[in-house]
């Protein structure tokens, strides 16, 4: 079978989409891959070994933000984007095209509707996107990876199922061969702790320039042995660990961490940006969180995938327009006042089952 993906942008919609990848690699599926130059740059930088065996096609789109002349312009690429998708539909006629939202994503879900091809739609956040919402019509399923997902259009709520979200093999594999063992979080004691801060696919500026400062101010006021492991933006990456080490704290600071399923098992706290994929593995490995939702998102997901472990968790939630040194130093003491983890009674939302896939399958046959 030929299966189309259709992603871009950030991490949040590339990294579903990689795991369904090698999902159906695994079962022998043929498969190609549409997504724009930003998605690209943060697929090369997942190294999956399965993307070697999937066609690739980089689209030139651009979101459709600024001033009207960049609109225009976004428009105008758009279309040459759809008919590109056009031909590579054409010549490669794929059984089933897969969708994971993003404004990347758009002109080969319009051209497969065009051709007739059937769509599957899959949501990672707890707030339906734009490009989910449009296409939602003309989908033949929609997937939903939180359970409690909002924005859904009346004339498409037949379509949805709770698919999960589908995150890193090296996370999922274990789940699947042991699915009755638990995650024990990473023992806490007064003195030690490691802490991963954890700024989403692009860097978080604002994490890195305010969460080393507080957790520095925190360590020294409660004379704690602080491990740290930062991801930050590559042009961050010097001065955010000159600002470690010279205050004696180690730390480990990439732009992208191949080995994070190790880093969440060591780890006693997270502070987080709120992408869907962040969420799910926080929820996993049953680790207390603070999190800053991105103040522009789109729809505002972020704010709303915060919300969500706020509700149903122990999270913290920081707004950016309160995010400082001060209210984030407060609460890290917060959580080391009370280190008991989260509500782990709370159902996980990730896929362990390839529902996604299998409901491409099943309906494109």
């Amino acid at each position: 079978m030929r299966i189309f993906f259709s992603t871009g942008g950030s991490g949040g919609h590339i990294m579903p989409a990689v795991s369904v990848i090698e999902s159906a690699i695994k079962k022998q599926h043929d498969c190609f891959l549409i997504l724009d130059k930003r998605g690209k740059k943060i697929l090369d930088l997942a190294n999956s070994e399965s993307i070697q065996h999937t066609k690739i096609k980089v689209l030139n789109t651009k979101s459709f933000s600024g001033t009207a002349l960049q609109k225009i312009f976004a428009l105008f690429t758009m279309c040459i984007a759809i008919i590109q998708s056009i031909v590579f539909l054409l010549i490669h006629r794929p059984n089933v095209v897969i969708g994971f939202g993003c404004y990347a994503s758009l002109p080969s879900l319009i051209a497969a509707t065009l051709l007739g091809v059937p769509i599957i739609l899959h949501e990672q956040n707890t707030f339906m996107g734009r490009v989910n919402k449009l296409m939602s019509r003309f989908s033949t399923q929609i997937g939903i990876s939180f359970p409690e997902t909002k924005g859904i259009p009346k004339h498409s709520e037949h379509k949805v199922f709770h698919s999960g979200l589908s995150i890193r093999h090296s996370i999922t594999d274990k789940v699947k061969n042991e699915p009755n063992q638990s995650i024990e979080p990473q023992s806490y004691n007064k003195s030690t702790m490691s802490i991963f801060v954890l700024g989403g696919s692009q860097g978080s500026s604002i994490l890195s320039k305010i969460a080393p400062l507080a957790i520095i101010s925190a360590a020294n006021t409660m004379n704690l042995k602080i491990t740290v492991y930062h991801q930050a933006r590559s042009e961050h990456i010097e001065d955010v660990q000159n600002i470690y080490e010279k205050s004696g704290i180690k730390c480990h600071i990439q732009s992208f961490f191949s080995n994070i399923d190790e880093i969440y098992k060591q780890s006693n706290l997270v502070i987080s940006r709120a992408g869907a994929t962040s969420i799910a593995e926080i929820i996993h490995y049953n680790i207390r969180s603070i999190l800053v939702p991105l103040k522009n998102s789109k729809d505002n997901h972020q704010y709303h995938n915060a919300l969500y472990l706020a509700t149903h968790y122990k999270s913290i939630l920081i707004e950016e327009k309160d995010f400082t040194q001060h209210q984030l130093e407060k609460n890290i003491y917060k959580i080391l006042e009370d280190p008991r983890h989260q509500n782990a009674s709370v159902d996980s939302i990730i896929d362990t089952e390839d529902s996604l896939l299998n409901a491409a399958i099943k309906y494109s046959m």
